[in-house]
Formats: C-alpha cells, sequence, structure tokens
C-alpha cells in the first residue's frame, strides 16, 4: 500500500505533538508500506503535496494528516497547504484519508469524498490537545487505537468504533478526579465523524 503522511512538528504550539503522532504511524506501517512524509518544510509548497498524490507509481494511496485544519482544508504555517479551492484530482486515487485536525472533517471531508477518496475520518469541530507529559497519553492511545486498528486489517468504520471507545476508557479514568481534561476528550470523541465508504480497509 501507498501512505502519504503530512507532519508540522515546527508549528509553534502542536509540533511536538504533530511529530510524535507522525511516529506512531511510521512504525505501526513500515513493514507494510511505501511511505512518503511531508513535513512542515515542504508543506510551505502547494505543489508538492499534489506532485506526491498524483504520481502514477502512488496510486492508490491512504492518507495521515497531523497538522492544524480549518473547514476547508489543511494548514501549515498559516495557510491552507491542500483544500476545497486546490486540485480536485488530487483525490481520485485515495483509499482513506485521515485527519488529526481540527474541523476538516466539515466541509473538507465531504470534499474529498464527493471528489473520489473511498473513506474520510476526521473532526468536524475543533480539538483540544493537552501537552503536559502527564495528560499526552490521554491523546496518543486513541491515535494508537485507530491505526493499531487500521493496520491490522479492520474496516474504518470498524476503527472509528473502537476509537471512540478507546477515548470513552480515557474520559471514564479521568471523569472523578479532572472533569476538565475529561470533557476535552468527550469533545474530541464526539467530533469524529467517518464519510464514504466503512467498510474500506488500507
Amino acid at each position: 500500500m501507498n501512505l502519504l503522511i503530512t507532519k508540522d512538528e515546527k508549528d509553534d504550539s502542536l509540533g511536538t505533538f504533530f511529530e510524535k503522532c507522525a511516529t506512531i504511524a511510521l512504525s505501526l506501517f513500515k513493514d507494510s508500506a511505501n511511505i512518503e512524509v511531508l513535513s512542515s518544510q515542504k508543506l510551505k509548497n502547494n505543489v508538492i503535496f499534489s506532485t506526491t498524490v498524483n504520481n502514477e507509481s502512488f496510486k492508490p494511496f491512504n492518507f495521515f494528516a497531523f497538522t492544524h485544519g480549518n473547514e476547508d482544508g489543511l494548514i501549515s504555517d498559516n495557510q491552507n497547504y491542500i483544500g476545497c479551492d486546490k486540485d480536485r484530482s488530487c483525490w481520485e486515487n485515495a483509499n482513506i484519508v485521515y485527519n488529526y485536525s481540527c474541523l476538516s472533517g466539515c466541509l473538507f471531508g465531504k470534499f474529498v469524498v464527493e471528489n473520489g477518496a473511498k473513506s474520510f475520518v476526521g473532526h468536524n469541530k475543533t480539538i483540544f490537545i493537552q501537552t503536559l507529559p502527564k495528560y499526552q497519553d490521554y491523546f496518543y492511545n486513541p491515535l494508537i487505537t485507530f491505526l493499531t486498528s487500521l493496520a491490522g486489517n479492520e474496516s474504518v468504520g470498524t476503527c472509528v468504533k473502537m476509537v471512540k471507545a478507546k477515548y470513552t476508557e480515557e474520559i471514564d479514568k479521568l471523569y472523578l478526579t479532572d472533569m476538565f481534561t475529561a470533557s476535552v476528550l468527550m469533545e474530541n470523541r464526539d467530533s469524529l465523524v467517518c464519510y464514504g465508504d466503512a467498510s474500506v480497509k488500507v
């Protein structure tokens, strides 16, 4: 399989978190995928993304994004590096598109499915991440559950159910002692959406 990963590791607020997310994905798929990684510097050039996914040798492809997002697409360096106003042909050969990003499950998620992607998973609201060391695992664990399930050949719909169950497990651990973090995790869980064909596998 072909896998494109984008990561904004130079972001001022969440760069370290995005880097760790990409590292998790790489560790799970390194032996089963032809992987391309676009880091912060490469995301500044919109052409690189389009060139990568339109390369004949990279079709079909799966795409995991660990960057900021908005309703219209995905952000690096305060601008969209891919979005609803970019090349529609980018998605003609997309299999699973997964965005660990704010708001990209709004217009953008529907856009990629309407333009050829088989399945999209992302968040339709602003999500929040606690970056202090004692909280980080609560936010990494749902991601690990999702990607491990995908790597284990589960359908994307099953993976979404499993990650929501993992969020609930993390919420239950915190609910009586840290209501704020538990409520943040609840918002992140409830904003996770899946569009397109839920039976798709990587």
